[in-house]
C-alpha cells in the first residue's frame, strides 16, 4: 500500500492493516499522483500477480478469489473482469451478453485486445479490474503527470502476454467522482 501524501487518517488506517496482517507493506511518500504511487509499488512488490484498485473504487468481496480462479483455469498471463459504475445516485450495471452472449470466460489474443483499443468493446484498458502477473511488468512504468496515463500503459503488458482471459463478471465498482 502506498500512502501518497493522504491529508486524512488513510495512513493511520492503512498502519493498521500492516500491523494486523504482515502481508501488507506500507510505504509513505510526498504526493506524486496515481502514476507516482503505482510506481512505488512496482519499486517495492513481491508477489507473482499485481492488481490495482484505486483508492475511490469498491471491489466485490470475492474479486481477487474469482480472479485467481479464472487464472488457474485459463493459465492466462493477464484476467480481466468488468466493472459497473458508482454514481451518486446509483451502482449502473452494463449488459455483458454482447461481450459474451453465455457469460462464459472468453480468451482473447493480443491482436483483439489492441483493437479494444480502438473501440474499447471489452471496457480493459484502464489498470484496475485486472489481475496481471507480475513479471509482464519488467521495465514497465506509468508516465507521471498524465490524465488516464492507463492507456499508455497496460498496452504494453498485453503486449508481453501470452494468455488474455476476460471474465464477464462486474466484481470492480469504478466510482465517477
Amino acid at each position: 500500500m502506498v500512502d501518497d501524501g493522504s491529508t486524512d487518517n488513510s495512513f493511520e488506517i492503512c498502519q493498521e492493516y500492516a500491523f494486523k496482517d504482515s502481508r501488507f507493506k506500507l510505504y509513505h511518500q510526498e504526493n506524486k499522483g496515481l502514476a507516482g504511487a503505482r510506481n512505488t509499488c512496482l519499486k517495492y512488490m513481491e508477489g507473482e500477480y499485481v492488481t490495482w484498485i484505486d483508492s475511490d473504487d469498491v471491489i466485490k468481496t470475492d474479486y481477487l478469489k474469482r480472479l485467481l480462479e479464472v487464472q488457474t483455469i485459463t493459465q492466462a498471463d493477464i484476467v480481466n473482469c468488468l466493472y459497473y459504475s458508482i454514481t451518486k445516485e446509483r451502482d449502473i450495471y452494463y449488459d455483458l451478453r454482447p461481450i459474451s452472449p453465455n457469460l462464459e470466460i472468453l480468451e482473447v489474443s493480443v491482436q483483439e485486445i489492441i483493437l479494444n483499443f480502438i473501440n474499447n468493446k471489452y471496457f480493459i484498458v484502464p489498470m484496475w479490474g485486472s489481475l496481471i502477473k507480475s513479471q509482464l511488468y519488467k521495465g514497465v512504468y506509468f508516465p507521471q503527470g498524465l490524465l488516464y496515463e492507463d492507456n499508455g500503459t497496460k498496452y504494453k503488458l498485453y503486449m508481453q502476454a501470452n494468455k488474455i482471459a476476460i471474465m464477464p463478471e462486474a466484481l470492480y465498482g469504478y466510482r465517477k467522482n
